[in-house]
């Protein structure tokens, strides 16, 4: 059954947020949705994810500031490539 993991990143310097996000990233399973709080716009996240693990997510913006930003990560595989 898929899972909807929270992650409240609003407040940290990036340098703490890229880790926890990393991290929760790594231990969902393929369905499963990180669901991200940010009180800045996550385009920087979002292109960091591209680039570490392209076609392995779905994203999608819920809610756009302008203090905060809801942002869905639904992982929908593993890298094109590891197949």
């Amino acid at each position: 059954m898929a899972q909807s993991v929270k992650v409240d990143v609003r407040g940290l310097e990036a340098q703490e947020a890229q880790p926890k996000l990393l991290e929760t990233w790594r231990e969902l399973e393929v369905g499963d949705t990180l669901e991200l709080l940010d009180d800045e716009d996550p385009d920087t996240i979002k292109e960091e994810f591209i680039a570490q693990h392209k076609g392995e997510f779905e994203w999608k913006i819920e809610e756009r500031g302008p203090s905060e930003w809801i942002a869905y990560m639904r992982k929908i595989g593993p890298p094109p490539d590891s197949e």
